[in-house]
């Protein structure tokens, strides 16, 4: 493991619940040992992570790193050019199918496009969804709420969210599994995420090391959700928060500790202790 460490040129981290607290912020250790990482070229950093793009963004300008992010579960956001890179949407048959799904069973419904989200939600949860903040007391306009996905069609969706703050969704998720093949699910504690199948975290990881020409054996991916299980699977080196459901401490190279704890900064302190010098930067 030390050797692999040795050669992690990028680091990619989720944000809820690893880069983040369970409150929604930084951990005194974490934003230094970012910049301990970049310093003298060692090693660069990005975030892989569910949040829309507008929930994102702002995080990555507060940390001061202009380099490509991956969002939405799939798509690629390029600083560099101000593009978005994913070919893989959802079609309008689908949408049409997922949104009948939702409304059938009184559940939310969410949508991610390339730069917001559009939500056919009930009153209650559309507020706890403007009430989400990007860091702890920092908002941003990153919602819309719509009357039927269906009145947004022209804006290729990249991704669904089904969503209830009240109801459980184990059911609805089995049921999700068998009606819509052509997506992959992940059930979370408060939503089922649906993408196109064979898209993920781990591909998207794929093509960003594809853009940046970076072998995944010299990349780094820490996380703690189901939806990081592909990410680490992709990655040369996979850490797991503690608190991570025991699927992805399976698959895990490393666990640190909770990222209430500064489970992430010890993570980030691995890479830049033992990584060399004089190693790739963009």
């Amino acid at each position: 493991m030390k050797e692999q460490l040795k050669n992690i040129r990028l680091v990619v981290s989720d944000i809820d619940g690893t880069l983040l607290t369970s409150d929604n912020a930084l951990h005194h250790r974490s934003q230094e040992s970012i910049q301990a990482l970049q310093r003298n070229n060692r090693c660069d950093f990005t975030l892989c992570t569910g949040r829309s793009f507008r929930l994102t963004k702002p995080l990555m300008d507060f940390l001061g790193v202009q380099f490509p992010f991956i969002f939405s579960g799939g798509a690629i956001y390029d600083p560099a050019n101000n593009e978005v890179s994913t070919d893989h949407f959802i079609e309008a048959e689908t949408i049409n199918a997922v949104r009948n799904f939702a409304q059938e069973r009184g559940l939310g419904l969410i949508a991610h496009t390339s730069q917001c989200m559009l939500c056919m939600l009930n009153d209650a949860d559309w507020h706890r969804v403007t009430e989400i903040e990007w860091i702890q007391g920092k908002s941003t306009d990153h919602a819309i709420r719509v009357d039927t996905i269906q009145a947004v069609n022209k804006k290729p969706i990249i991704r669904f969210d089904i969503f209830s703050e009240d109801q459980p969704l184990s059911a609805a998720f089995l049921q999700v599994c068998h009606t819509f093949p052509q997506l992959h699910a992940v059930q979370m504690s408060r939503s089922i995420e649906l993408t196109p199948v064979g898209v993920n975290k781990g591909s998207a990881l794929n093509q960003l090391a594809e853009m940046l020409n970076i072998s995944l054996a010299n990349i780094m991916a820490i996380g703690d959700s189901l939806n990081d299980l592909t990410l680490l699977q992709a990655a040369g080196v996979g850490v797991a928060m503690a608190t991570a459901p025991d699927a992805l401490k399976e698959i895990a190279d490393i666990i640190v500790p909770p990222s209430d704890e500064g489970g992430f900064a010890d993570a980030i302190e691995l890479v830049s202790f033992f990584s060399e010098s004089n190693l790739y930067k963009k």
